[in-house]
This record gives structure tokens, C-alpha cells and sequence, in this order.
């Protein structure tokens, strides 16, 4: 049978004392009670008031019991056979109860003991003698774990405080309506998005993991900070990817652990762009064996691009010059035969009469002329004069010049021929655009030779293009203004370390280059542009030398060969808990084990400073041991390990980290 994870029942926040905001009426016992609720949802989409309040006062009840036996300690957790109810108090007077239900497993049905067709019904429908059809599950105790449930809960909880404030503050800020708005909004999407089984990782609920190099690479970000006093106190990190680098600043005012994650969560990877098409020369276009797919988009792009149309996809593999030719877009049938006003078209001219540099299209049947590509005919608009005018002048106004024309609308006849705020530089290179752009569209209008000068020339008129004309690169003079490089920010809510609920807003700042991020909180003094261009710069360099630092380091590792029984053998797992919510854990580190979550607890509780666990199938060993850096967590893995082999690899480890 399927084994069903752990799952949130039901989450409420709330505050005993809190008072109604309105009268009461008489009648309403449980008003006092209902007005101590902030929060609230479920996994059933409708509760009742009656059965809200008493899961509310359960979890009171079950507090003020405890209370009566140890007074200096609350309760915390409530463990039953199939639930699991948590209890945390991250501010004073306000509680996060939670109700999580443990793993289950559905227990086989039992055979059933009724005879003839009442009993073959009964088997039929899953239902006994009692009409139910309720399924026995069997419940799994060590699924869920109090350390895991707690970290988690609190890691909610400093998310919260970190984008909004804590609760104290918004409450005596914004008031009681503002704080149930901001909890509603915030803890209804963590709350159903809350794996428990995937996120009761061990190592994240201790802290965030530390980069192998960290203590190389640290020195690099404090010089950072040398190179630009103003960023002392601005507790800059480093993040790559999930691994954190703190700085000498970060590690002595330790800001909230969930700052690194919150910014991690807000990173996205910018997407590999599509590659240029080959051109016929290059060797990826004349390579055999060349991908379709990429083939068929780069066709697709190609015609989007020449069009601005998606329509074009359809057929990507039409020629999109040709469809202004007549004939070229029929579908069925043959092709209707259309003649020229100007020239008529012989049909029953044969393909060897064909004069040179006409060849039949496969497609409409119809002669087409072979035109380079550089002149294409009918596919450019029209140059509208004005708007050309008004991108070249200095100002943007609109320029006038002395040969105006005859046929000039009223009003511009007897406008003066003057240039408004224009030198004489911009005049010329008016003139000049606009020369070059007359002729290069009379030469795409009227592709027949020059006529002479006795011969009058009759010119269409102009069209009005409904898009603005596209010039080329070649005409193009203005130059692309470059943007100020700046960093990306956002906002949010710290607090001083004497004052935890005393939060207030504050920009952090960070820039991300490749796989690496630099983060910093916003400098309280104002930085010059000059500065703010500096640190830019300075940055980049930064985490340019820390990734040249990961790629070394990596380059060594891949270098080191491999025996075949360190390859085969299973690696033994470790984790060092240091004191400032930091861990540093060895490679690709990921533990469940219930082992130890309860030698945490253990040493968490002062109850001992070593706990050594072995179990029986398959035989691997959990080591638990307070030191002075932090807590040491060990999982070996290996076969026929004793305990003498167990403590010789403990002791390795803490002294190579206090040597690295």
C-alpha cells in the first residue's frame, strides 16, 4: 500500500490578550475568544466558529496544564497517535499553533466473514456489517520530527518579518485590521506550500550552508569593504548558488538567516538567448546532419522578424518576399491568371523562351525576376519626409527650408525659411539623409532605367505608411544612449539587535553576475554617482575573482584521480551547526534520519555533550558532539565500522576544520 506523507491540518495565529474592538452582546460566550484569532485556515474549505474556537482552546488547555508542573517552561509539542500538535511563541503574547498529521499507510482490508450474496456485496462495496467505508491507516511516530516542525514554522515566521515587519510593529502601527490583512495574505500561501516531508531536511534546519572556500574567499569581500568604508555595517555576503559566503562584517552583526534565503528565492535565471542563423558560409550551416527543430526556428524567427507578424509561422517555410508577386499565394487549383496593365503576359511563352534572369517559381508558377537581395523590391515603405526631419533635428521641431514646394498646404507658404535651434552641422546632415533616402525610393518605386532630361518624369503619389518608416543601420546617425550601471534593490524590514520587534524598512542592493550574487544593505550615507559607478565596477571584479577562485579549485578536484573502492565505498556525511545559524557540511550533505534530529535535541537539552546511535539494518552509525566552533553531526555509512573507527573519523573532522 501507497504510504501517504505528513500534512497540515489546520494553522492559526493568535494573541490571549486581545480584547473586541465592539460591544458585546450578551448572549456571545465566545466573543472574548473569537476576538484572540488573527489567523486562521484549514484544510477543510469551511469551519464552523465552534469547532475553530475549540481546537484554539485545546492548544490553551494543553499549555496552561503543562504550566502547573514546570513554570518556567511552555509547552511546545503534543504528540497523539496520528497527529502532531506545535506551539511557538516568536513574540511575546503572540502564538503560531500548527496541527500537522503524521505519515499513514492504508492497512489492508480484512477478509470479509459474511456468507452468500450479502457478504460478496459487502466485498464488492469495502463496507462492513456498520455501512462505513472508512480506511485503517497506520500511523508512522518518527515521520515527523519537533526540531524540523519548529525550524520550519520559524522560518515563516522570519520571512514574514523580514518582507513586512514583525508583529508587535504592525500592530502598533497599522492596527489590528492591517495585521490580520498582512498575515491573511502571507501565511495562507506559505502554509499550503509547506512540504513537510521535503523541507524536514536536516541540515536546513539548522542554518544556511557555507561555501567550502569560505574562508579563502572571505579576506576577497572584506578587501571589498577596505576598498569602500561606506559600506561598513552593511553586512555584505556573497551567495553561490545555495552555498553563502559571509563577509567579517556579516559574521559580527549576523542579520536574519532568512535575508540569504528570501534573496536566493528572488534570483531568476536569465534564459539562454537563441544563437544568430548561420550564414551559407559558415561551417555550422554547411555541416551535415544539421537539427531540424533549429533549422525550422531559425526559418520561423526569420519571418516573424521580416514581417512583425506571427501569423507567419504557419508557413514558415514560404518565402515571404515573394507574396507581394502575383499568384504566389494560392492554395488550391491553379493558379489565377492575372495580366499587367502596363506590359501584357504571353502564358504560352515555354521555359526555354524565357529571357535570362527570369526563372518560374515552384510554387505560384509565375515568371520571377532574380533580384539580389540588397534590392528588394516592395518590401521598404515609404520614407516619410517629416518624421525623418524630426529625428534629426537637435531639438525634435520641426525644420523648414527655402525651396519649399508649390503645392505646400496653407498655412506653410508663408512660413519663414529658417532652422529652429539647429547648427549648421545638423542642416547639412538633414539635407543629406534626405537626399539619400529621395533617391534610394524613387530607385525602389521605379526600377526602369533613367529617363532623359526631355523626357518629363511622372511620379506616383505618396502613400502614408500606417508604422513609422525603418531606415537602416547606414542611415541611422543618432547616437544609443548607454545606460548607468546600477544595482538591483528591494526592500525590507530589519531590526537593531538590542530591539528585535523594533523592525524598520531598509533597501538591500545586490547585483548578480553568472551563478554568483553579491548582496549588501543600503549605505545610510548618500554615495556620490562617481562612487555608486566605482562600487559597480568594483563589484563585478569581485565576483569575477571569486569565481576564478570555484573554477581553480574545481579544475584540482577533477584532477585527483579516483580509486575504485573510494568510488564504491559510501562517504561518510558530516555537518558542523556553528553558533551563527551558519552549518558547514560536506559535499552534497542531505540527511532525514531521526537519529540525528534526536542527538540534537539531546545536546540542544543539555543532557549530554555525546550521543552515539547504531542501527541495526543496515548497520550505520550517528554521531552527536558539542565543541567549541559549534555541533558536530557524523553518518557513517560504511560496513564493518567499530566504534574506535568512528571516533578517529569524528576527531579528523574537527581538526581539519579548525586547520582549514
Amino acid at each position: 500500500m501507497s504510504r501517504l506523507p505528513p500534512a497540515l491540518l489546520y494553522l492559526t495565529i493568535y494573541n490571549p490578550t486581545l480584547k473586541p474592538s465592539g460591544p458585546i452582546a450578551d448572549d456571545d460566550e465566545d466573543a472574548e475568544e473569537q476576538a484572540h484569532i488573527l489567523f486562521y485556515t484549514s484544510r477543510e474549505r469551511a469551519v464552523s466558529r465552534d469547532k475553530m474556537l475549540r481546537q484554539l482552546g485545546l492548544a490553551k488547555a494543553l499549555g496552561n496544564f503543562s504550566e502547573m508542573f514546570v513554570p518556567e517552561d511552555t509547552c511546545d509539542n503534543v504528540h497523539s497517535q496520528s497527529r502532531r500538535m506545535l506551539m511557538v511563541s516568536p513574540e511575546p503574547g503572540f502564538w503560531v499553533h500548527a496541527c500537522i498529521e503524521l505519515a499513514k499507510t492504508p492497512r489492508p482490508p480484512a477478509p470479509n466473514k459474511g456468507k452468500g450474496k450479502a457478504g460478496a456485496k459487502a466485498a464488492v462495496d469495502g463496507r462492513g456489517k456498520d455501512g462505513e467505508g472508512n480506511v485503517v491507516y497506520d500511523y508512522h511516530e518518527g515521520s515527523v520530527h519537533d526540531l524540523a516542525l519548529r525550524a520550519q514554522v520559524l522560518q515563516g515566521y522570519e520571512e514574514f518579518k523580514l518582507t513586512h515587519g514583525s508583529f508587535t510593529y504592525i500592530l502598533g502601527l497599522l492596527g489590528r485590521q492591517a495585521l490580520e490583512l498582512q498575515l491573511e495574505r502571507f501565511f495562507t500561501v506559505w502554509a499550503w506550500k509547506w512540504d513537510i516531508q521535503a523541507d524536514s531536511e536536516f541540515g536546513n534546519c539548522l542554518g544556511v550552508p557555507l561555501h567550502p572556500l569560505y574562508k579563502s574567499i572571505g579576506p576577497l569581500v572584506d578587501d571589498f569593504i577596505l576598498d569602500h568604508p561606506f559600506l561598513k555595517n552593511c553586512v555584505p555576503f556573497v551567495l553561490a548558488q545555495s552555498h553563502l559566503i559571509p563577509s567579517a562584517d556579516y559574521s559580527t552583526h549576523t542579520p536574519p538567516s532568512a535575508l540569504p534565503l528570501y534573496i536566493r528565492s528572488r534570483l531568476r535565471v536569465t534564459p539562454t538567448p537563441l544563437s544568430s542563423t548561420p550564414s551559407e558560409s559558415s561551417p555550422a550551416a554547411s555541416k551535415p546532419g544539421t537539427d531540424i527543430f533549429s533549422s525550422s526556428m531559425n526559418v520561423t524567427r526569420e519571418a516573424m522578424e521580416a514581417t512583425g507578424h506571427a501569423f507567419v509561422v504557419i508557413g514558415a517555410s514560404m518565402d515571404v518576399r515573394k507574396w507581394g508577386w502575383p499568384g504566389y499565394l494560392t492554395f488550391k487549383g491553379t493558379p489565377p491568371k492575372t495580366t499587367s496593365q502596363d506590359e501584357p503576359v504571353d502564358d504560352k511563352r515555354s521555359s526555354e523562351e524565357k529571357p535570362d534572369g527570369v526563372v518560374a517559381d515552384s510554387v505560384g508558377g509565375e515568371p520571377v525576376p532574380l533580384v539580389p537581395l540588397s534590392h528588394e523590391t516592395g518590401l521598404r515603405g515609404e520614407v516619410d519626409r517629416e518624421s525623418l526631419h524630426e529625428a534629426i533635428s537637435a531639438d525634435g521641431r520641426e525644420l523648414f527650408h527655402e525651396n519649399a514646394p508649390e503645392n505646400a498646404p496653407p498655412g506653410e507658404e508663408d512660413a519663414p525659411a529658417t532652422l529652429v535651434d539647429s547648427t549648421s552641422q545638423t542642416e547639412e546632415a538633414t539635407a543629406l539623409a534626405l537626399q539619400t533616402a529621395n533617391d534610394h525610393s524613387q530607385d525602389e518605386q521605379d526600377p526602369s532605367p533613367p529617363a532623359s532630361p526631355s523626357t518629363p518624369v511622372v511620379h506616383p503619389p505618396e502613400l502614408t505608411s500606417p508604422s513609422p518608416p525603418s531606415l537602416s543601420s547606414s542611415q541611422s546617425t543618432l547616437p544609443v544612449p548607454v545606460p548607468v550601471p546600477s544595482f538591483r534593490s528591494f526592500s525590507l524590514h530589519f531590526s537593531p539587535q538590542e530591539d528585535p520587534l523594533a523592525t524598520a524598512p531598509r533597501r538591500v542592493l545586490y547585483i548578480t553576475k553568472e551563478q554568483l550574487t553579491l548582496a549588501f544593505l543600503e549605505p545610510a550615507l548618500t554615495v556620490s554617482e562617481d562612487d555608486n559607478t566605482a562600487l559597480y565596477q568594483t563589484s563585478s571584479a569581485l565576483l569575477a575573482n571569486v569565481q576564478g577562485l570555484i573554477d581553480h579549485d574545481e579544475a584540482n578536484n577533477a584532477e585527483t584521480p579516483l580509486t575504485a573502492a573510494k568510488i564504491l565505498q559510501p562517504k561518510d556525511k558530516y555537518l558542523i551547526a556553528k553558533h551563527n545559524e551558519t552549518t558547514v557540511t560536506s559535499a552534497d550533505f542531505a540527511s532525514y534520519s531521526e537519529h540525528l534530529f534526536n542527538g540534537n535535541q539531546m545536546i540542544a537539552n543539555g543532557d549530554a555533550t555525546e550521543v552515539f546511535s547504531r542501527t541495526q539494518g543496515p548497520q550505520h552509525w550517528h554521531i552527536s558532539r558539542r565543541e567549541p566552533e559549534g555541533t558536530v553531526y557524523l553518518e557513517v555509512s560504511r560496513k564493518e565500522t567499530s566504534l574506535s573507527d568512528v571516533e578517529n573519523e569524528l576527531v579528523g573532522i574537527v581538526r581539519r576544520f579548525r586547520d582549514s
